[in-house]
Formats: structure tokens, sequence, C-alpha cells
């Protein structure tokens, strides 16, 4: 069995306003309902724990039971810190069903079904995998005010989300780190504990809505989609 972790209890402090960003109508849908629909939409994805702020657990399961998301199992409240929400949210997978734990951000309500699959197959023939998306920016090192270098961007990537993990390695990496509160993403769990994380290719319309700006960029997204 395959179980998605969707993190939504981020605070949203970045976006500004008074209601989470994951609530925010996005082309007619909540944002967090278009993320649970590709997940529910996609055939590896077997159940779905969603983490969220505790303050919001009873609208989030309204909107979850009015828009018919059936693979939502469990919810798991929020913690402080994101790497402490997927933690709790981690703590409520089956440890004798659970074959590959697939976490994604709740905030990207764009991720296409067929990365989320590619990622599901190359954790299974490796252990762990997560999605990326190529550098298209120039990067520039920077010391006191003064560039150091170029960084040749052939060989960097944006680290995105779902990222895809072996239960039980996932289980060994957390244990083996558990001051784990600086995390930006599960991979660099792996990494730090010496298991090797695959790369997968993702689409480059997986944005994080994180910015007012960003709710634009995806309503312009999902129009040209329709489009095709």
């Amino acid at each position: 069995m395959n179980v998605a972790v969707i993190v939504a209890a981020g605070s949203g402090s970045r976006f500004g306003g008074d209601t989470p960003k994951i609530f925010l109508d996005l082309k007619g849908i909540p944002v967090i309902v278009r993320t649970l629909r590709k997940f529910e939409d996609c055939e590896m994805i077997d159940s779905i724990i969603l983490v969220i702020a505790e303050s919001y657990m009873e609208t989030m399961k309204q909107l979850v039971s009015d828009y018919k998301i059936g693979k939502v199992r469990a919810f798991a409240a929020g913690a402080e810190s994101r790497s402490g929400s997927v933690r709790n949210g981690i703590a409520l997978v089956e440890a004798s069903e659970t074959r590959l734990v697939v976490i994604h951000d709740g905030a990207r309500p764009l991720v296409k079904v067929e990365d989320i699959e590619s990622t599901i197959r190359a954790a299974a023939a490796t252990g762990a995998a997560v999605l990326t998306v190529p550098v298209t920016d120039t990067v520039k090192e920077v010391r006191t005010g003064k560039v150091v270098r170029t960084i040749d961007r052939e060989s960097l990537r944006r680290a995105v989300t779902p990222q895809v993990f072996n239960h039980q390695i996932l289980l060994v990496a957390v244990a083996s780190l558990p001051d784990d509160e600086g995390m930006t993403d599960e991979s660099l769990l792996l990494e730090m504990s010496g298991f090797d994380v695959a790369v997968v290719e993702g689409d480059v319309s997986n944005i994080k809505i994180t910015h007012p700006a960003d709710m634009a960029v995806a309503e312009a997204l999902i129009d040209r989609e329709i489009a095709k």
C-alpha cells in the first residue's frame, strides 16, 4: 500500500491575509481540494493522511466530505515546524501495510498525476525519490556582499514535491536524526542519514502557492491546461 501524507498545516505568514492560503478559491475550488484531487485521481495512491492545523481541523473535514475525497483516511494535527508536521503524519501510517510514503505540500495544487506516479515508481525501485525541476536562472555564490563565483546550473535542480520513500527507510532516517526541526524537506533527512535519493524530472507548472502573485500564476496555468 502507498500512503500519501499531505502537509497543509503552515501558517502562510508570507502570503498574508486572514484566510490560510490552502483554503483560498482557485478558479472556483479551494487550493487544498485541488491538491487532494490529484492524489484521489492517482491510481498508485491507496490512502491519504492529511496534516492540518488543529484550529482548522473541522473546516478541513467538512471540505473533504463536501468534495467527496474518499482516500482521506486520517487527519493529523500540525506542529510548529514543517518537519514536526510531517512526523505527526508519518506517525499515523500503518507500518504493517505500507510500502511507500508519499509526502506532498498541500499548497502545490498543480502537480501532475503522471509526475506523482513517476516518483512512486522511482522510489519503488531505489528506496527514495524526489521530484525536481530545472534551475533556469544563473546562480551566483555570494559572500560579504560580493559574487564569489557563478555556479554551473546544469547540475542543479530545485527539489519540489512529492517526495517518496520506502516506509522502513524513512523510519530509520527519522530515528537516526531526532533533532530534525531545521529540515527543509525529507530528502535532506535521507541524505544526511546516508541514503541515496533518486531524482525524477517534473513539470515546472508544479508551483507552490507562497505569495499572492502565485495565485495569478496558478490561475493562468489552469486556464492554459483547459485550453489544450
